[in-house]
């Protein structure tokens, strides 16, 4: 375990504090710029920059992997590995992402966007609203 702490407050709050480090005892407890916990990432302005690039980063890993042996896989199946691998890692701490700007909510758009296209086997660049109508009018039939 690191002795490291977070200080959280907007901006102005922030600058009203020396946060150099903190002393307990014989250790020195350092602040630090971002904190990681159960999975979900945070920095001092308790925006997530970092929690939405991480989880479209991982994501985007999943997709690439997952892309090279859909064509093995059933839909229905293709489907189940893209929810377990992939809308997990965007959905997981979902209630925090309450709030964010819509460039944060974009980001994860842009994943949900791109498994859709990989289930309904389109190119990269077609447009996606078709692809999510054909999407729901296929599943809504299963």
């Amino acid at each position: 375990m690191s002795d490291e702490f977070l200080v959280i407050g907007s901006r102005q709050q922030l600058l009203k504090i020396n946060h150099s480090s903190v002393r307990v005892g014989m250790i020195d407890i350092k602040p630090v710029k971002l904190v990681r916990n159960l999975g979900a990432w945070f920095n001092s302005h308790f925006s997530m920059p970092t929690h939405t690039s991480k989880s479209c980063s991982a994501a985007f890993f999943w997709l690439h992997n997952i892309k090279r042996i859909s064509h093995f896989l059933p839909r229905d199946k293709l489907e189940m590995v893209l929810h377990a691998f992939v809308t997990s890692k965007i959905d997981y701490c979902n209630g925090l992402l309450y709030g964010l700007p819509d460039c944060e909510i974009a980001k994860l758009q842009r994943v949900q966007n791109a498994a859709a296209r990989l289930l309904m086997s389109c190119k990269k660049y077609y447009h996606i609203t078709p692809i999510l109508i054909k999407f729901t009018l296929v599943t809504s039939k299963i």
